[in-house]
Formats: structure tokens, sequence, C-alpha cells
């Protein structure tokens, strides 16, 4: 009855069979003291250092160890809320920076590890209730850090122009411009100049300061504010006029990307005028990806 169930289970979800139920002691969990030799009297139970969704860590190194060991028995294997594992990559993804709104359309109904696109090892996805497929950080995760303002201006100044590459995407040919493959996953790719080096070009040339506090946006990110909307204004006028768009598929984005010295997702813009904040990584190293909707990223 176990395989049927669990058969039943993946097609109601409606994606990839999911693994059967595998029950796995729980990884360095913090055990309890036993009780002293006197009666009714009991030692103080030691307080987990870590909790993630079901499981109990003493520090984080453990906790790194467990998520290794995770993404090496999800690899390439979709699991949904009946298996074990389901529950602690539902705690880890509830750590994420952008908190609930990382997903888009709630509840999680499938967790996977993929080899990364980008070839720097293996990465957790969730699979959301519309069927959509998107990765997460587990460093972000692990890490829960305050993001850069020079990222978060990164992020608002994507999102600001992300209308302008949705266009572009409806009325071009639906193919990859390097290697003329077709299909849903095609992103938005800005190039001669790479979409940081034009958000850097504007910083330069427009007069004023960029924003100091950003609003959340829906779905997760920064976004400006009211109060900064005539500079969002002249950041899509400037771009409108300078921005060559295409589309690539993920892997000649990735070449691309790697062509250009793009080393990390997590670029800043206009440090310069954050002093003081941490400056993030990979500072304005000309990616040329943003504004298309499509697989998520971080």
């Amino acid at each position: 009855m176990g395989d049927v169930s669990d058969l039943l289970a993946g097609l109601r979800l409606g994606g990839p069979e999911e693994l059967p139920e595998e029950r796995l002691p729980p990884a360095a969990q913090v055990a309890t003291p036993a009780p002293s030799g006197r009666s009714g009297q009991h030692k103080p139970e030691r307080q987990p250092g870590l909790v993630i969704g079901d499981q109990h860590f003493a520090d984080t190194n453990r906790a790194w160890q467990h998520i290794d060991a995770v993404k090496q028995r999800l690899l390439g294997r979709y699991i949904g809320p009946s298996h074990s594992d389901f529950r602690f990559l539902q705690g880890l993804l509830a750590r994420h920076t952008k908190g609930p709104a990382k997903v888009s359309h709630p509840p999680v109904r499938q967790f996977t590890a993929c080899s990364n696109v980008r070839g720097r090892g293996v990465e957790f996805h969730f699979v959301d209730s519309a069927g959509e497929e998107h990765d997460f950080s587990a460093k972000k995760c692990m890490d829960r850090r305050d993001e850069p303002l020079g990222s978060k201006l990164r992020r608002a100044m994507e999102l600001a122009v992300g209308g302008q590459a949705e266009e572009f995407k409806r009325s071009a040919a639906s193919k990859c411009a390097l290697c003329s493959a077709a299909g849903p996953r095609l992103q938005v790719d800005r190039h001669n100049p790479p979409l940081l080096q034009m958000c850097s070009a504007f910083l330069a040339e427009h007069h004023g300061r960029p924003p100091v506090a950003f609003a959340k946006a829906p779905s997760g990110g920064a976004q400006f504010r009211p109060e900064d909307a005539a500079f969002g204004a002249a950041w899509q006028e400037y771009h409108r006029a300078h921005a060559q768009m295409r589309l690539l598929c993920e892997a000649c984005e990735a070449k691309e990307n790697a062509r250009r010295g793009v080393k990390d997702k997590g670029a800043v813009v206009g440090s310069e005028f954050y002093p003081g904040s941490s400056g993030g990584r990979g500072r304005a190293r000309g990616r040329g990806r943003g504004g298309g909707r499509g697989r998520g990223r971080g």
C-alpha cells in the first residue's frame, strides 16, 4: 500500500515522481542528558545551538554537514511532504533573506537538488503550487545577513526596467541569439554595454545621489519608494535609450557571464555613495542579465 500511496501523491502534485519516505536519524541532534540518580530531579537540558525545521544542530558546522548530505541524497530527485528531508528544507527556506516572499505561489510542493548551471557545485530547488521551479541559496539561508545598500540599489534598478525587458521578450523571436536554442527558459540579456555597466554609467552621469532606503517589492527584493520616483523615471529613460537586449539560453548566459568576468550574482552598484555600508560581493562586474522573468535566482 505504501508504494501506491506514494505514486498517488506524486500524481496529485502534478510533478516528477517523489521518493518514498526515508526514515533518517536527525543529524547531529543534541542529546537530552539522562536523569540524575536523585529521585524526581533531572539535570538541565542542553539547548540546541541551531534548529532548522525538525533538525537540531550543535553548531553551524554540523548544520552545513547535514546540508551537504541532503544535497547528495536529493541530487536529480524530487521529494514531497511525505519525505523525511522535506521539513528540514522547509525550515531552511524559511530562513531566506527574502522571507515568505521568496515563494511567489505558496505552498512549496516539492524540493530537489541540481548541479549549478554555472558549474559551481550543487544547489537546492523548490517547486511551488503553480508548478514553477526556483533555486535558493543555502548560504543566504544560513547567513541571514542584511543585504548591502549597493545590492538593494542593483535589485531596484533591475526591477524598475523589468517592464522594458518583458516588452522585448514578447516581441523577440523565441530562440537563443547565440545558439538558436528554443524554450521557455530564455533570459533577457543586456550587452554592449551589460546591465551593471549601464547602471554604473547612469549613476556617474546622474545629478544627485541614489536612494538610501528602499521599499520591499512583492517579489521580496528591493524597489524604489514613491519619494524616489524621479530617480526611477530618469533611470528608466536612460535604460530605454542605451539598452541593447537579446535572448539567451541558460548555457549561453553562463558562458557570457564567465567571459565578462562575472563571478558572483550578489553584485553591488553605487558603493561609492554608501560609505560604511557592507560592500557585498562582485562589485559592478558587467553582469548582462536582469529584468526578464524566468527561473528564480538566489
